[in-house]
């Protein structure tokens, strides 16, 4: 009741996300939303996010991707990264590849490596800019050498299928479990298969790890072997 007497952005962000999650309150959307567009009007950018989210998603408000849109435009404004993400995806589904790219390279110029994963990614397939698999592969090759996951994740199923580079078993290899470091849950789950006959235990480590991440595949393998299921963490 003080968090919302005082109006706090920050404060009512952390009461909407307690709402949304069930933690210490029962879980609410509803309310939960009610929450998130007070610290949302006061340009919380976390919680401009959130907005983004539940309309997407039809959380706690009936679904609308244009609000979801706009929203989720309005954190990337406030450089939250995962309004950013979120926002390239929708863009990229509902194929408005202007709006995509341009918040692309807005994020480019600040060095994002996210951004320059998603823009290699678009080049290689000509998603809203002309196909150029050198160029992407060297966004990407970039991207990677800022630690991003998807990046390496990437590079590696790239050299594995020579999919405009040459099959190279040992690039492959190295930008997996480079991926796998920087705890990309494919790759985890992936590494964690191919080392399970010569090094169980890592194998299972890098595996529970990918199924805390809610990766479904890491998760029934490790249910089918009656292994323990770790505890999830919440994404938003």
């Amino acid at each position: 009741q003080a968090i919302l007497l005082d109006g706090n952005d920050e404060g009512l962000l952390d009461l909407g996300l307690c709402y949304l999650h069930g933690e210490g309150v029962p879980q609410d959307y509803r309310k939960g939303f009610e929450i998130m567009i007070r610290s949302a009007k006061q340009g919380n950018s976390m919680a401009r996010y959130n907005m983004g989210w539940m309309y997407q998603n039809g959380r706690g408000v009936k679904k609308d991707l244009n609000q979801a849109l706009r929203w989720y435009e309005l954190g990337a404004g406030g450089y939250y990264l995962k309004a950013f993400t979120n926002l390239t995806a929708m863009c990229y589904e509902l194929k408005d590849y202007k709006r995509m790219i341009s918040w692309t390279e807005r994020y480019i110029a600040m060095e994002e490596p996210k951004a320059f994963f998603r823009m290699g990614c678009y080049l290689i397939e000509g998603a809203g800019v002309e196909k150029d698999v050198e160029k992407g592969m060297e966004y990407l090759k970039k991207a990677a050498e800022k630690d991003e996951p998807m990046a390496h994740s990437e590079l590696s199923r790239l050299y594995a299928v020579g999919e405009g580079v040459e099959c190279d078993e040992q690039k492959s290899y190295y930008h997996l479990r480079e991926a796998a470091r920087l705890r990309d849950p494919n790759a985890e789950f992936l590494l964690g298969q191919i080392v399970w006959d010569t090094n169980q235990r890592t194998a299972i480590s890098l595996i529970q790890d990918a199924a805390s991440q809610w990766h479904m595949g890491a998760r029934s393998f490790l249910i089918d072997r009656g292994l323990p299921l770790p505890p999830t963490r919440a994404d938003s």
